[in-house]
């Protein structure tokens, strides 16, 4: 089940083990190939969450270490947000994009 990952990386990892144990993963995403990167700007590090036909990888991105690097890697879309904002759930989050504390880019975040 795990690959060498801690902090955020580990969390979203497990949940998507377990999306792909229970076969929902396949189910639910069988046709989509997408590279979202999430920046949790006060907890390294960044990594891009990749779902390709009902299978997911997770891979560190050390090089990025703020929102003006995010433009450099080539993805899907991007998501920066505190560790706060992330704990606090999907309330937390439109809260954040509220008040200007997430920053999200990308039609591929519709998947999340």
């Amino acid at each position: 089940m795990t690959e060498e990952l801690s902090n955020f990386p580990a969390i979203l990892y497990s949940g998507l083990w377990l999306l792909k144990t229970l076969g929902l993963l396949q189910k639910d995403y069988k046709d989509v190939d997408v590279k979202i990167i999430v920046l949790i700007t006060n907890v390294p590090p960044t990594f891009m969450l990749k779902i390709i036909r009902g299978d997911s990888k997770i891979e560190i991105l050390e090089a990025v270490t703020s929102l003006e690097d995010l433009d450099n890697v080539k993805s899907d879309g991007y998501i920066s947000l505190t560790s706060q904002v992330f704990l606090d759930g999907v309330e937390g989050v439109l809260k954040g994009i509220k008040n200007k504390l997430v920053f999200i880019k990308g039609e591929a975040l519709k998947y999340l």
